[in-house]
């Protein structure tokens, strides 16, 4: 859960970001413009766009929300890859350091490897 959301359950005494100075930590902050995370996201949301032909935003691929199409593997390709950056950036929430391209990009490789889809980075 972000910190927005326990902080309306009281499980947070605020809602503000701990890795940056945004007042509050909502989905789309946590996983697309805190600086933690925002260069291997915005690496990951330009491979997306190239590989699936579309004008997306962090939205509609965070949320996986895209208009379809009917490109093979190329969907499923970016789905995995999303996948595997929010349960990365879950995974570190507490942690400062921020998320690199590099580190997704091999993250997102051995998860490829280790299933049904090649990599799209």
């Amino acid at each position: 859960m972000t910190r927005e959301r326990r902080h309306r359950f009281r499980e947070s005494p605020s809602p503000a970001c701990l890795h940056c100075p945004a007042p509050v930590e909502e989905g789309l902050h946590f996983f697309t413009s805190c600086p933690r995370v925002a260069g291997a996201w915005d690496f990951l949301f330009h491979r997306a766009c190239m590989v699936l032909g579309e004008a997306l935003t962090n939205m509609t691929l965070l949320y996986l929300t895209w208009p379809p199409t009917f490109g093979g593997g190329a969907e499923a390709a970016v789905v995995q890859a999303v996948c595997t950056f929010t349960a990365w950036a879950c995974e570190t929430r507490e942690l400062q350091p921020p998320l690199l391209p590099p580190d997704l990009k091999t993250r997102v490789d051995l998860t490829a490897e280790a299933g049904p889809h090649l990599s799209f980075i």
